[in-house]
């Protein structure tokens, strides 16, 4: 009985959902996928327990098996398909083989020039703004962009975030910065979701300092607000990169500046860090830092 059930779990359920999505616009490696994962057993075990009673009670003692067979179809079918999930998507090349991207909230001139240096390095990037005139140098740049509000049903339904593993905040408004963090903390992961500094006097700090729980991580080891990078940039800063060697090292990188200038971004093959999880560079790394007047430094 347990194995026949087993077997219609395994079979007849993966054929049903692909039969239910043929007229749909899923493609047939998806369909194959949501057939192979989809849920079973739960109206089983949500079910066994009261069947179960009354079959004893009308004198079938294997009415008694049924919660324990429901459980065990149930444990061996997520165990199963747990396992086996990333293999299949791999296989019906559905899975996210690159790098994880970024998503960059705010379309600002220095969020444009970090996005293409990203995008130079094979990051995967998409900058959205709700401002249509914003994300017009990052469409010149080639980079992907969603125009509207990031927050939106429209977002998660017209864009792919499969790819994307960081977000960036940088809109001017800190509590709009903060409600996204803390909207797409879930998905992204707590310590993966970074806004730029809060605008905010130092004596005020207790006043406006919002709960731990709520917001992103600082964006920059300094708290770097706009307004900090759009003076920085008026003054002739830029967003620029070095590449280090075994030649020419973090202290090197120092060296060539009077004062340690603030780190954006490290890239390390083709992972990403930002913020405070920036680790110790070493050789090969590729630094994004906001420099003044400098050329890129690459050794």
């Amino acid at each position: 009985m347990g194995f026949l059930s087993q077997r219609c779990c395994l079979l007849f359920r993966p054929v049903s959902i692909i039969g239910a999505l043929s007229f749909s616009k899923i493609n047939w490696r998806e369909r194959i996928l949501v057939g192979w994962i989809a849920p079973r057993g739960i109206v089983a075990v949500a079910i066994c327990g009261l069947f179960g009673t009354e079959l004893v009670e009308l004198g079938y003692a294997d009415g008694a098996l049924l919660i324990p067979l429901a459980f065990a179809m149930v444990f061996s079918t997520v165990v199963l398909h747990g396992f086996s999930i990333r293999p299949m998507a791999r296989y019906l090349d559905l899975a996210v083989n690159g790098p994880p991207g970024v998503l960059i909230v705010g379309a600002h001139r220095w969020t444009i020039d970090l996005a293409t240096r990203l995008d130079e390095l094979d990051i995967p990037v998409v900058i959205t703004d709700s401002r249509w005139h914003s994300l017009r140098a990052a469409r010149e740049a080639g980079l992907t962009t969603f125009y509207g509000e990031v927050l939106s049903e429209v977002f998660e339904h017209h864009l792919d975030t499969s790819a994307l593993g960081k977000l960036i905040a940088t809109t001017d408004n800190d509590a709009y910065n903060t409600l996204v963090c803390t909207d797409f903390a879930p998905e992204f992961g707590r310590r993966s979701v970074f806004q730029t500094g809060i605008h905010r006097a130092p004596e005020d700090r207790s006043r406006h300092s919002a709960s731990q729980t709520l917001g992103g991580l600082p964006f920059c080891s300094d708290p770097l607000t706009t307004d900090d990078i759009r003076n920085a940039y008026r003054n002739g800063a830029s967003i620029r990169q070095t590449r280090l060697t075994d030649s020419f090292g973090w202290d090197d990188f120092l060296g060539h500046h009077e004062q340690a200038p603030p780190v954006l971004a490290l890239v390390r093959g083709n992972q990403l860090f930002i913020g405070t999880d920036i680790p110790k560079a070493k050789a090969r790394d590729v630094i994004l830092y906001l420099g003044n007047g400098e050329t890129d430094s690459t050794a």
